[in-house]
């Protein structure tokens, strides 16, 4: 997907890290966060950046305070809410074992909360 985006753009091989380009999926929405004449900065949506973060599922980064966040912003009470919206942008068979591990610890250990 990243090779096509770029090729799209115009843009060299190497305009997304390697370690990004695995995550990216074409199935998204992005929402403009500065439009200016010269630089427009856009970031996907809630859920698309969720997934992705699941996916990614790593402890020793940002990863996890990301997913409470958006957990919470999405008001997200389950963890089978959380997998439904991962399963909208990847195929099942691309979700590693340990985003639901990542899942189920963040939701067992209660780091959540109150939703309400």
């Amino acid at each position: 997907m990243a090779a096509q985006i770029g090729e799209k753009r115009n843009l060299p091989p190497s305009w997304l890290n390697d370690a990004a380009k695995g995550y990216i999926q074409c199935n998204f929405n992005r929402e403009d966060v500065l439009n200016l004449s010269n630089l427009r900065v856009w970031a996907s949506e809630a859920k698309y950046m969720l997934a992705m973060k699941c996916i990614s599922a790593r402890w020793d980064t940002h990863d996890r305070d990301d997913v409470i966040f958006l957990v919470r912003l999405l008001k997200l009470g389950e963890r089978q809410s959380v997998f439904k919206i991962i399963e909208h942008y990847y195929p099942k068979k691309q979700i590693p074992a340990k985003t639901q591990f990542f899942i189920d610890e963040i939701f067992e250990i209660g780091i959540v909360g109150n939703l309400g």
